[in-house]
């Protein structure tokens, strides 16, 4: 768990739609728009066209990666190959290369690029800088700031999901600047961004007992979900790597879980058939502030019916990160306020979401749990919680915040080790 790119690579399918129901055998060209010649060079020039104003504006079109130069890696030839690149590394989408944003489409070139080769991986790192800048400091990513209300219209998610990409490509490079001005620039712009968006109150209610599935309704709304999930996870990832205090509080996580695993993956028409017939939820909507609310309730009646509620690895993961983020809050107040009522609510808490991890994962396929990637070492984030819990001053409060590196996490850790309880 000590590489970030390792643990941010799998969550891009997260906020893909995968509403296009392709044939399998369907040429991937022709799945993402990018067999249309003609309409490739012009979207091809759309993104030459956004990079050369920034080349000339911030970057004075000198050192080793120019315009000249991305004029040869944005090629056509390369286009095709890095989005397809990019796709194979998470799940098809309903996705064209001619009708999203110039933006999104830059990141995820940048991304599938560094999937491809070494050179090019080497040649996107060189490129992102201006990417950050033109996504970031464009006008697109400012509207959602400088207007009343921003609607959850399409624009607005794809600037939002293209800051995301680029976000995780820049951390990535292992630069300290870059490093630092994504923690503490980029990321909470993302967080004011989602607020602007009311992310952090989006549910996918398009699953029910009595109504038919409307598809395309609800892999919209899974969506918009899995869109604020990953913004949680990257916050709970600083939080406990890099001790950043958390930007998201659970007061406000009104955000649904992501579910039914089976059905978003689905790309088979078939298939989608068994599926969406096999889901339903009961009638009972959760969000993660609900989730969280009833794993630490002293009465275990709302716990007893949570449990029997289906979940998968990825909410999971996503209700441990909270905790974490819950015990960071908690031990920063220990230092002033005795907490044993909270922290015991705490250790409760984690008690009880071992029990649902261990109750889900049973009934988890080998397939699906290898496409979990890293959310399998949930248990990993569940022993560091325990452990803190029972030892809050393993947080070196008095100097561990907001960190450039992981060096004061593994130290931790290892002084952990040493320490004997959890059950």
């Amino acid at each position: 768990m000590d590489s970030s790119t390792e643990q941010w690579m799998g969550l891009f399918h997260l906020f893909i739609d995968t509403a296009a129901l392709d044939n399998p055998d369907q040429d991937k060209s022709l799945m993402y728009g990018l067999a249309d010649t003609q309409e490739l060079s012009n979207t091809v020039s759309r993104i030459l066209g956004l990079m050369k104003d920034m080349f000339e504006s911030r970057f004075s079109n000198k050192g080793h990666h120019t315009m000249e130069g991305a004029e040869s890696f944005f090629s056509p030839t390369n286009i095709t190959l890095f989005v397809s690149a990019f796709f194979e590394h998470s799940y098809k989408a309903s996705f064209n290369a001619h009708t999203i944003s110039t933006q999104l489409l830059l990141a995820i070139t940048l991304m599938g690029a560094t999937c491809v080769s070494p050179q090019d991986a080497s040649s996107a790192e060189g490129y992102s800088d201006v990417a950050e800048y033109l996504i970031f400091d464009g006008p697109e990513f400012g509207k959602v700031f400088n207007i009343d209300n921003p609607s959850l219209a399409r624009e607005n998610m794809e600037i939002l999901q293209a800051a995301m990409v680029i976000s995780v490509i820049q951390w990535s490079k292992g630069d300290v600047t870059i490093k630092r001005r994504i923690r503490t620039q980029r990321f909470p712009a993302l967080v004011c961004a989602a607020r602007a968006l009311r992310l952090t109150q989006v549910t996918n209610q398009a699953v029910s007992d009595t109504e038919s599935l409307d598809l395309d309704r609800y892999f919209y709304r899974e969506s918009l979900v899995r869109a604020m999930a990953w913004l949680y996870l990257m916050d709970s990832h600083l939080t406990v790597y890099y001790r950043n205090p958390p930007q998201f509080k659970i007061a406000e996580a009104c955000f649904g879980l992501p579910q039914h695993e089976e059905l978003y993956d689905t790309m088979e028409p078939s298939a989608l058939v068994n599926a969406s017939q096999n889901a339903t939820n009961a009638g009972l909507t959760l969000t993660l502030k609900s989730v969280i609310q009833r794993l630490m309730e002293k009465d275990s009646e709302r716990f007893e019916e949570l449990i029997t509620q289906p979940f998968t690895l990825f909410g999971l993961f996503l209700v441990i990160a909270s905790l974490h983020c819950i015990l960071f809050d908690f031990q920063a107040l220990d230092t002033c306020v005795a907490l044993s009522g909270p922290f015991g609510s705490l250790d409760t808490a984690l008690d009880r979401w071992k029990k649902m991890w261990d109750l889900t994962y049973t009934t988890i396929m080998p397939s699906d749990i290898r496409k979990s990637g890293y959310m399998v070492h949930a248990l990993e984030l569940w022993w560091l919680a325990k452990k803190l819990t029972q030892k809050p001053t393993g947080i070196y409060l008095e100097s561990g915040f907001a960190l450039d590196s992981t060096a004061t996490f593994h130290e931790m850790v290892r002084e952990l080790k040493g320490f004997q309880p959890v059950q």
